[in-house]
C-alpha cells in the first residue's frame, strides 16, 4: 500500500499525545471524585471496572482517529488491469534456415503454432498485424481486429521467396504499419533464428522504433545444438546480442526458445504482459467504512454500557 500524500501521515504523531492527555484528564476527574464526592460511590464505580471502561473508549477513539488520517493521507494498492487496446505486430522470420528441424515438424511451423498461441491472450480492443522478413520484408496481414483472420494468415506463411535475414527491414516494415495506430500501447514481437545479413542496420531500426513510440519484444529460436538448414551443411548461428540489444533499446524484452513448449510459453507471456498495465487504485472508502461502524460503535457503547454515571 502506498499514499497519495504521505505527510499527512505525521499526524498519526497526534495520538500518543491525545493519549497522554487522556490520562491527564482521567487523574483530574479522579481529585475531583475524591474532594467532592461520596466516597462509597467512588469506590464502587473504580474498583475493577476502572481502566476497562475508560480504556475502551480510548483504544475506539484511537483507531477512529487512525482511520480518518489514513483517509487523508489518500491509500492506493497497486492494481493490475487489461489495456483498453493494444496495437501489436508479429513479425516472423521465415528465411530457409526457418525450415530446420530441431523444432517438430520445423521452425516455421512451430513459430506459427506459438503465434496463434499469443493471439489468445489479446482482448477486446486489440488489434494485430503480421509481418515476414527473410531477404525482404512483406505484410501479411495489416492492422484490425479480426483473430480469426489473423489466424487464417499466420497459417498461410510459409518460407521466404528471398535468400538471406534482413531483420532491420522486417522492423522498418513492421513499425510503418503501425504508422496509423490509435492504440495506447504499440509493440512488436519479433521472431528470428538466423543473423541479420541483408537489408537495413537492425540497431538503426530499432532507433526508429523508439522514436516512434514502439517497444520490440525479440524472440531467439533455436535449440542449444542449432540446426541444419535442409539440403545443406551450414549450421544456423543466432545473434543474441543483436536479439537483445534491439530489444532493450526500445523498452522490450529478449527470450530464448529451445523447445517449442518454450516458444509457446513465451508467446503467451509476452501476450499477458502487453495487454496488461499496472497501476493505483484508490482505497480510501474502505478507511471510511472502517471509521464510520468504529463511530457508531462508539456511540452505542457510550450511550449504553459505558455511560457515564450522573
Amino acid at each position: 500500500m502506498k499514499f497519495e500524500e504521505p505527510m499527512r501521515l505525521l499526524l498519526l504523531i497526534l495520538i500518543p499525545m491525545l493519549i497522554y492527555l487522556y490520562h491527564i484528564s482521567l487523574k483530574r476527574k479522579k481529585i475531583i471524585a475524591i474532594k467532592f464526592g461520596n466516597f462509597d460511590t467512588l469506590k464502587k464505580a473504580t474498583v475493577g471496572t476502572l481502566p476497562y471502561k475508560n480504556y475502551v473508549p480510548l483504544i475506539l477513539k484511537s483507531l477512529i482517529l487512525v482511520s480518518l488520517i489514513i483517509t487523508l493521507a489518500g491509500p492506493q494498492t497497486e492494481t493490475t488491469i487489461k489495456t483498453t487496446s493494444t496495437d501489436v505486430v508479429l513479425t516472423i522470420d521465415v528465411s530457409g534456415s526457418m525450415l530446420a528441424k530441431d523444432f517438430p515438424p520445423n521452425r516455421l511451423e512451430a513459430a506459427k503454432e506459438s503465434a496463434k498461441v499469443f493471439l489468445k491472450e489479446l482482448g477486446r480492443g486489440d488489434r494485430v498485424g503480421i509481418v515476414t522478413f527473410s531477404g525482404a520484408s512483406y505484410v501479411i496481414s495489416p492492422i484490425g481486429e479480426d483473430i480469426e483472420e489473423a489466424e487464417e494468415k499466420i497459417d498461410s506463411i510459409d518460407i521466404g521467396a528471398e535468400d538471406g535475414t534482413a531483420i532491420g527491414d522486417g522492423i522498418i516494415t513492421s513499425v510503418s504499419l503501425l504508422g496509423g495506430s490509435i492504440g495506447k500501447k504499440k509493440v512488436i514481437v519479433l521472431l528470428s533464428d538466423g543473423e541479420n545479413n541483408r537489408g537495413s542496420s537492425p540497431r538503426e531500426a530499432a532507433v526508429f522504433a523508439k522514436n516512434s513510440g514502439v517497444t520490440i519484444y525479440t524472440i531467439g529460436i533455436g535449440t542449444t545444438k542449432g540446426g541444419f538448414i535442409p539440403g545443406t551443411n551450414e549450421v544456423v548461428g543466432l545473434d543474441e546480442e543483436l536479439l537483445k540489444d534491439i530489444a532493450e533499446s526500445t523498452g522490450g524484452e529478449y527470450s530464448r526458445a529451445t523447445t517449442q513448449e518454450a516458444l509457446k510459453k513465451i508467446y503467451s507471456e509476452i501476450g499477458k504482459k502487453i495487454t496488461l498495465e499496472t497501476g493505483t487504485e484508490d482505497i480510501s472508502i474502505y478507511f471510511v467504512v472502517i471509521a464510520t461502524f468504529l463511530l457508531l460503535t462508539d456511540f452505542i457503547l457510550m450511550s449504553t454500557k459505558y455511560r457515564a454515571l450522573p
